[in-house]
């Protein structure tokens, strides 16, 4: 009875708005659902891009130096042990890369036999038991070590051992560069976003070369963006870690091997998207409320006219030919 004594204005005004706002709080529970997932998407493409971005410009800066060891390595002067010569090639490398603290070379036995800092070669310094050297050896191709810190100035590098081959391919000794790992260090540190959102490194074996928040050498193999890089070179991740959400991130740098993963908080990379949210809950409020006006006015326009009839059809009922 209450919608039977409405006018018809407000009956057509009715009917338009439940045909209109239906469908769009319907698509706005699908925005809500699809959204988030878009949301997430593009959460996981960002970090992934970051990761790939720091990656190339890694890749790049290790293959300058592995391919000037490489240059180095073939030339006829590093071919007989001991020269003078190959002290000024050495102390060349390290004038021309300021990321060079050091580049030193040894006989196949690990015994030093130039610096470049043209120093007497040290009999006390024997490189055969270091594990990087020992891959250069087993398998004639670069090879680079763990986190080492110098042991008079403190400073962190990471070793790169080449190879010299004679003409049959058997090596003579090795080129073994240090690279100051500081100049890596702030090459990731320029995505630092907040505390909890930063770039680390990890070797092939997942142990720790940088990380804000943890010690050098711990072993992180078992996190899921590390698992993944195992199977694929890039790509981005959810994942738990004590007990908080993150998404990571990461690239494989083919070579040395090392997986550098992107990691930032769930929480805060979402927060990061909230203005695409509000941009969503602005447009949708701005639909309906369009809406709502539209439908006024067009059940306005339908009823006044149907209204005015009904009313001159009163009069001539009534004989009211005015």
């Amino acid at each position: 009875h209450y919608w039977q004594k409405q006018r018809l204005r407000t009956k057509l005004g009715t009917a338009f708005l439940l045909t209109t706002l239906v469908p769009f709080f319907i698509l706005a529970l699908a925005i809500h659902f699809v959204g988030n997932r878009f949301v997430n998407s593009i959460v996981m493409e960002r970090n992934q891009f970051l990761a790939e971005h720091i990656g190339v410009h890694l890749e790049q800066m290790l293959g300058e130096k592995i391919n000037t060891l490489k240059f180095t390595a073939a030339s006829p002067a590093m071919q007989s042990l001991g020269t003078p010569v190959q002290t000024e090639i050495l102390a060349s490398m390290v004038r021309l890369d300021p990321d060079l603290l050091i580049v030193v070379m040894s006989d196949r036995n690990g015994r030093q036999v130039a610096r470049s800092d043209a120093q007497k070669p040290d009999p006390n310094i024997n490189y055969s038991d270091r594990s990087y050297y020992k891959t250069a050896l087993a398998t004639k191709q670069t090879a680079f070590s763990e986190t080492q810190a110098s042991r008079s100035t403190g400073i962190l590098s990471i070793a790169v051992a080449q190879p010299i081959l004679d003409k049959q391919l058997e090596i003579r000794g090795l080129i073994i560069a240090v690279i100051d790992l500081q100049k890596i260090i702030d090459l990731t540190r320029k995505y630092e976003f907040t505390p909890n959102s930063f770039a680390f490194l990890v070797n092939a074996d997942g142990e720790i070369l940088y990380h804000p928040g943890r010690n050098i050498g711990e072993n992180l193999s078992g996190l899921l963006p590390i698992q993944k890089m195992q199977v694929t070179k890039d790509g981005a991740v959810f994942y738990e870690l004590d007990g908080k959400e993150f998404v990571g991130g990461y690239s494989r740098i083919s070579q040395p091997g090392w997986f550098l993963v992107v990691r930032q908080p769930l929480d805060e990379a979402l927060a990061d998207m909230d203005w695409l949210r509000n941009v969503l809950v602005f447009l949708f409020l701005f639909t309906v409320l369009l809406s709502i006006l539209t439908g006024i006015r067009i059940a306005r326009s339908i009823s006044q006219p149907i209204t005015d009839m009904a009313v001159m059809a009163e009069r001539l009922a009534g004989s009211n030919l005015n």
